[in-house]
């Protein structure tokens, strides 16, 4: 900021708001507190607006607690929601990989279960981020950008997959990651 004294120099912080240092009394006068306000003004204002549905957030709270047995569950971006898409309670690896668009961006949950390395059969909940490298620019723009309102949702998803390709979303690539975490 050293070279904007005395200058008015406009900061977008998003489309209905516009701040200039001349705001906060000049590049001289910002006190922690206004530097703190204008911080939070810019972190909520870059967030893509969408937010996860209500029923989205109750399905993962029962599947966490064990009280609906679903295999997975594949979520997309509508309007201003992150909804269901498909869920399945029962299915291989193949059929989850085979409800996955080819040429667009989906989120995922997915109960993997696998045997640790001391041999105990064991399941782990498993975050899945695709976003091939053929997904529009947008597409992936705004399911980067809301992932962070999903994993807010679904509090204690330890094991998270972010997949551009198919080499990157295999079921030994999350067998593996599931195997880090038991």
């Amino acid at each position: 900021m050293a070279g904007l004294r005395g200058r008015n120099v406009p900061k977008s912080v998003g489309p209905r708001f516009s701040v200039s240092i001349e705001h906060f009394g000049g590049e001289s006068d910002f006190s922690p507190s206004s530097c703190l306000f204008f911080l939070l003004l810019c972190r909520n204002s870059m967030s893509t607006g969408v937010s996860v549905d209500d029923s989205c957030v109750a399905k993962f709270n029962d599947i966490k607690l064990s009280k609906l047995k679903a295999k997975f569950v594949i979520y997309k971006i509508d309007g201003p929601m992150i909804v269901e898409e498909h869920c399945k309670m029962e299915g291989s690896f193949d059929d989850f990989l085979a409800l996955i668009p080819e040429e667009d961006c989906r989120y995922a949950l997915y109960d993997k279960e696998f045997t640790t390395n001391d041999g105990r059969t064991t399941s782990k909940l498993v975050l899945i981020t695709w976003a091939p490298d053929t997904a529009k620019v947008k597409s992936k723009m705004v399911y980067a950008g809301s992932k962070e309102a999903l994993n807010r949702a679904f509090n204690g998803v330890g094991i998270k997959i972010n997949a551009t390709d198919l080499s990157e979303l295999t079921e030994e690539v999350v067998n593996d990651a599931c195997k880090k975490f038991a």
